[in-house]
Order: structure tokens, then C-alpha cells, then sequence
């Protein structure tokens, strides 16, 4: 049974408490108030009051706090899409704030989340990027010519404000966005929303789905690397095949969640900042999640709008 709305500690951070709307985290999180020190050596009884909340986006409604419930807690699949949409709606900033945000973000210090493992590691940022696949920030990525052709069920289709892959991911209607399918020829089970620009190359591109073990999307460092080789070589993004550079990777060692972001230059386009991907994989036993983002850099409406929108990033399982 799901829990009902209100605010509880926060998966990433216990010390605090996030805003769960009764089907997902969102993106509001509430920090413990300041205590002075008791004079006493027994606390006085802790009074009723209204929570202070910071909002990591402003405009949003203050929720009335509700009592923490231990008997009706999250599914773990919540706190994957957390952490999942935490790190693609950062990467996406235009002035790249990932690594600052999770560097300087309290860590947990007891009671680990669900999700993690019993020695309470926590997600991790590094500039050095993974080992596994000895990726680091600056690393050039060039296109593939040998990606899967297997994935033919691309869909663009937008049912109750939201954009769901059969395979379980969902994120609602993005502004400016048009549900548009993609055959990536690689992801299975897709759902796109897209936006192109009046008389001139390229387009912005929301995609959630999954991949398979088969197609030989193995670890996910290097199914992360591979989907972005695989956008770069695709004429329905790029006529030139250009070399990607990698911006950030981001990975959360307790299940393997891999959130990999690259720059991909776009000589002879108008204001040629370039593209912003970000890939966000989640492995399962016999397949991956897979969120994809594909913003034009100079396009700062686009990139707020697909931030709002992956803040509300669901995983049905």
C-alpha cells in the first residue's frame, strides 16, 4: 500500500524530511529546525509546529505536514527515481551544478534508506568519474556503428498529463514538448516527447524506456556510454557524427544507478552552444531503465521545462 501524502525522512538524507504527494518524491524537502539547549536534563515534550520548508523550486505551495507513518513506507523503486531524477534535473542546469549540489548536500549518518546497503554508502560525484569503465570528466566519446536495431515499438503517445514507457517510467507533460516517437532502433518500450525549431537543425528530446541485456547493454557505466555513441551516430540527430565530451557521471553505488552527461558541439547550427545530454540507467535482472534528455544548450526555456518535468520522474514497478 502506498503511503499517504505527507513528509517523511528524507531517502538521501534522514536528517531531514521530503514531501511525498502519495505517489512519488517530490522535489520539496523540509530541514530540521534549530534547537537551543535544554536546560534540564529531561527535554521538554516536543511542541506542535509548522514546518520551515526549503523548496528546491520555488512556487510551490506549502503543504500541510502530516505525521510520519513507519507502517506505510515508499516502495524502493521511489527512492531509485529520486535519486535518478535529483541528478538528470541538475545536470541539466545550464551552469553545471551537479557536483557542487551533491558535494556540499548533508550525507546520512544513520539509518541508510532502504535502498542502501547495510554499510550506508551513499550516491557518489566524483570528477575522476567511474573506475569501471575509466570514464572521467573531458573523456571524448565518438559514435558507434554496430548499435542494436531490435527496439521497434517507439510510441509518442501522452495519457493523463503524463508520458509513460511500458516498461514503467513516467514524467509528466513538458512545456513547449510534443509527444513524438523516436525509434532509437536500441531503446525498447520508449515514450518521447520532442520540440523542434522553426527553420533551423536540431531539436530537444525527453525519452524514458528500457534496454536489454541481449543487445548487449551490460554494466551500467558502459550502457550509459553506449546510448550516448549510439545518439551521436544517429542521422536523425547528427549528419556529422560529432565526438561527445563527457561533462559529469554520477553513480549510486547501493543499486547501481548511473547518471552520465556530455556536451556534443553543433558546428554550422545557429548560436552553436552545443547540445546537453544526460542519460540516466537503473539496472534490473533482465533489463535497464533508461531516462534520455537531449536540450539544445542555448535553450534555456526548453531546459527549464525538461527540468520541471523529470522533478516529477515515477517508476511504476
Amino acid at each position: 500500500m502506498a503511503a499517504p501524502p505527507g513528509w517523511y525522512p528524507d531517502p538521501q538524507n534522514p536528517h531531514r524530511k521530503r514531501y511525498w504527494d502519495g505517489i512519488r518524491w517530490t522535489v520539496h524537502v523540509q530541514n530540521p529546525p534549530t534547537h537551543q539547549t535544554a536546560s534540564s536534563a529531561t527535554p521538554p515534550d516536543p511542541q506542535p509546529v509548522q514546518p520551515q520548508v526549503r523548496s528546491e523550486q520555488s512556487g510551490y505551495p506549502q503543504p500541510q505536514a502530516r505525521p510520519v507513518s513507519a507502517s506505510f513506507p515508499p516502495k524502493k523503486s521511489r527512492n531509485v527515481v529520486l535519486w535518478m531524477a535529483t541528478g538528470m534535473v541538475i545536470t541539466l542546469f545550464i551552469v553545471g551544478g551537479l557536483l557542487f549540489l551533491l558535494n556540499n548536500r548533508s550525507q546520512p549518518t544513520s539509518q541508510p534508506s532502504p535502498s542502501a546497503s547495510q554499510d550506508g554508502a551513499s550516491p557518489t560525484a566524483s570528477a575522476s568519474g567511474s573506475s569501471d569503465a575509466g570514464i572521467k570528466v573531458g573523456y571524448a566519446v565518438r559514435g558507434e556503428s554496430n548499435c542494436p536495431t531490435t527496439a521497434n515499438d517507439a510510441q509518442g503517445v501522452l495519457t493523463d498529463g503524463r508520458i509513460t514507457s511500458p516498461g514503467g517510467l513516467s514524467y509528466p507533460e513538458i512545456q513547449g514538448f510534443s509527444p513524438s516517437p523516436i525509434n532509437y532502433g536500441f531503446i525498447h518500450q520508449s515514450n518521447t516527447m520532442t520540440k523542434t525549431y522553426s527553420g533551423q537543425e536540431g531539436q530537444a528530446v525527453v525519452t524514458v524506456g528500457t534496454l536489454k541485456t541481449e543487445d548487449g547493454f551490460g554494466e551500467a557505466t558502459s550502457s550509459a556510454l553506449r546510448v550516448v555513441r549510439c545518439v551521436i551516430s544517429n542521422p536523425k540527430f547528427y549528419s556529422n557524427n560529432p565526438t561527445a565530451e563527457v561533462t559529469q557521471i554520477t553513480e549510486n553505488k547501493d543499486d547501481g544507478t548511473v547518471v552520465l552527461q556530455v556536451h556534443i558541439p553543433t558546428e554550422g547550427r545557429t548560436g552553436n552552444a552545443g547540445d546537453r545530454l544526460a542519460v540516466a540507467i537503473y539496472p534490473e535482472k533482465s533489463r535497464k531503465q533508461v531516462v534520455l534528455s537531449l536540450v539544445p544548450q542555448d535553450d534555456s526555456s526548453a531546459l527549464e521545462a525538461v527540468n520541471t518535468a523529470l522533478a516529477g520522474l515515477s517508476l511504476n514497478s
